[in-house]
C-alpha cells in the first residue's frame, strides 16, 4: 500500500512536452493531502477495531462464562428437584410405614382390650350366676324357713332345717 510519503517523493521523468511542473506538484500535494487523511483514518479505523475485537472477544469470554454458568445453574435446579422428589417420597414412604405400624399396633391394642373386655365381661357373668345361685339358695332356704314355721313351730328350727342356732 502506498504511503502519502511515497505519493510526495514520486518523480516523474521529464519529457520532451511534459505537463507544467507547477500544476503537477499542485495536484499532487492535493492528492497527498487527502491521501494522509484517508490514511490516518484507516489507521485509526484499523487500531479501533483491534480495540473493538478485544472488546468483543472479552465479552463473547464473558458471554461464555455465563452460558456455563447457567447451564451449571440449571443443572444444578434439576438435581436440585430431582433430590427433593426423592426425599419427599422417601419422606411420604416413610410415614406410610410408620402410619401402618401405627396403626397395626393400635389394631393389636384393640383386640387385647377386647379380649380383656370379653374376659372381665365372662367374669362378671360368672360372678351374677354364682351370686344369683347362692341369693336363690338363701331364698329358697328362706322360703323353706317360712314355710316351716307356717306348718308348724318345730319343724323349721335349728339343726332340722340345716342351719345352726
Amino acid at each position: 500500500m502506498l504511503t502519502p510519503l511515497d505519493i510526495q517523493n514520486k518523480e516523474f521523468n521529464r519529457g520532451w512536452r511534459g505537463y507544467r511542473e507547477r500544476e503537477v506538484r499542485a495536484f499532487l500535494e492535493q492528492i497527498v493531502d487527502s491521501y494522509q487523511e484517508l490514511y490516518q483514518e484507516n489507521r485509526e479505523l484499523r487500531e479501533q477495531i483491534a480495540r473493538l475485537e478485544q472488546v468483543l472477544k472479552k465479552y463473547q469470554e464473558w458471554e461464555e462464562t455465563l452460558k456455563e454458568t447457567l447451564l451449571l445453574a440449571q443443572r444444578a435446579a434439576e438435581e436440585t428437584r430431582r433430590q427433593a422428589e426423592r426425599e419427599g417420597t422417601l419422606i411420604q414412604e416413610e410415614a406410610r410405614r410408620r402410619a401402618e405400624e401405627v396403626i397395626s399396633a393400635a389394631r393389636v391394642e384393640v383386640e387385647r382390650l377386647q379380649q380383656q373386655y370379653e374376659a372381665l365381661r365372662q367374669q362378671m357373668l360368672a360372678f351374677r350366676r354364682h351370686w344369683q345361685a347362692v341369693l336363690q339358695a338363701e331364698l329358697d332356704t328362706l322360703r323353706a324357713v317360712e314355710g316351716a314355721e307356717i306348718d308348724g313351730p318345730s319343724a323349721g328350727t335349728g339343726a332340722a332345717a340345716g342351719r345352726p342356732e
